[in-house]
């Protein structure tokens, strides 16, 4: 795959992504990207995420609302 085939490929995943039009796999994968990209491991090798990366992952636009999920 050549540069141009390859950026065609990834402009194609990130209409499909932003239009929400992914098979099952498809968002399973993406979702388990997404999760991954945005985890951190302590010193003692524990996974944690950030609230405000979540807020953001899961497309919550105010954090008020996003917190308010959290104290639930």
């Amino acid at each position: 795959m050549n540069q141009e085939e390859f950026e065609t490929r990834v402009k194609e995943i990130h209409e499909r992504v932003l239009s929400k039009a992914l098979s099952p796999e498809e968002e399973n994968n993406y979702t388990e990207s997404l999760f991954e990209s945005i985890r951190h491991i302590n010193k003692y090798g524990q996974e944690f995420w950030y609230a405000r990366d979540l807020q953001v992952a899961l497309e919550y636009a105010k954090w008020g609302n996003f917190k308010n999920v959290i104290q639930k």
